[in-house]
């Protein structure tokens, strides 16, 4: 039981729903706990062992969306650096251009 009433509640709902119980999402924590329980297929061990899998899974998701709120706004100012520099590589061949049709 304390496994159960460490987890969050999201890992409640995800574990119910890995063993195949119709829940809530209104419910408690208490309330998903005894539910779970109360299970036929109740096995603590076996619980335990999806609780940990379905919380990992949720933290690696978590990390990844992390890394890419944090990642994008970089990918996005180094793209437009690049573009920058090529603008500013054709203006000044436009200009070196011009200036040589001038001497001509």
């Amino acid at each position: 039981m304390a496994f159960l009433a460490k987890a969050q509640k999201v890992d409640l709902l995800s574990l119910a729903a890995e063993v195949g119980l119709d829940v809530s999402p209104n419910l408690c924590n208490l309330e998903l706990i005894k539910l779970i329980q109360s299970s036929a297929d109740y096995e603590q061990e076996t619980f335990k062992d999806i609780l940990k899998a379905v919380t990992s899974t949720r933290i690696q998701k978590e990390k990844e969306e992390r890394e890419f709120v944090t990642r994008k706004p970089r990918e996005d100012r180094e793209l437009a650096a690049k573009k920058d520099k090529r603008r500013e590589k054709r203006r000044k061949k436009r200009e070196n251009l011009w200036l040589k049709r001038e001497k001509d």
